[in-house]
């Protein structure tokens, strides 16, 4: 934006905002552990509709959503919500250009940032290792040990390690519970 380009916001639904994505609960040092030791004695079909009922999905700190409103009220960004691009073909000249529902945009450069499904059905990579590496599957979520290991020295951690780090495994507080458990 700062170089004077129009950016295109594309999200698969409407920004929310919050300070968190988790109940505070999950990382306050008052709570935390009682919460994750909960989580960790239900069987994991409960911690699958622990998670869903938790989180709820990805959200934008008020401080940077109030840089959004500002950019859309300029012109430099667009916000398409809802949305979820279907392919994407390079052109002759290198530039994309993407289908999103009956809709095809051209771009000059897109960033892929995050918000990925935590499902390894939907992610090639992870889809191809579990047809070459079997792992139970509990809706989307690997089901690896307690360490965290899919198999010899291979490990999950982030929102793949949902059902076994709890709700906050996608953010700081849960990426830094993973690493102890894989270490």
């Amino acid at each position: 934006l700062r170089s004077g380009r129009k950016v295109v916001l594309c999200s698969r639904r409407p920004l929310v905002e919050r300070h968190f994505d988790i109940d505070t609960c999950w990382f306050d040092r008052r709570s935390a552990n009682l919460q994750i030791s909960e989580f960790y004695h239900q069987s994991e079909a409960e911690r699958l509709t622990a998670l869903k009922e938790v989180r709820g999905g990805g959200s934008v700190p008020p401080i940077y959503m109030n840089d959004v409103r500002k950019w859309q009220a300029s012109g430099e960004l667009s916000v398409l919500d809802g949305v979820e691009p279907e392919y994407m073909e390079s052109t002759e000249d290198g530039r994309a250009v993407v289908a999103m529902g009956k809709d095809e945009m051209t771009f000059d450069f897109i960033i892929l940032a995050c918000g990925i499904k935590p499902d390894c059905a939907a992610n090639k990579l992870v889809k191809s290792y579990q047809e070459k590496s079997p792992l139970k599957m509990v809706g989307g979520f690997p089901s690896v040990s307690v360490d965290l290991e899919w198999s010899k020295n291979l490990f999950v951690v982030g929102a793949l390690a949902s059902l076994n780090v709890g709700p906050d495994s996608g953010n700081i507080m849960g990426a830094r519970r993973a690493a102890s458990l894989v270490a």
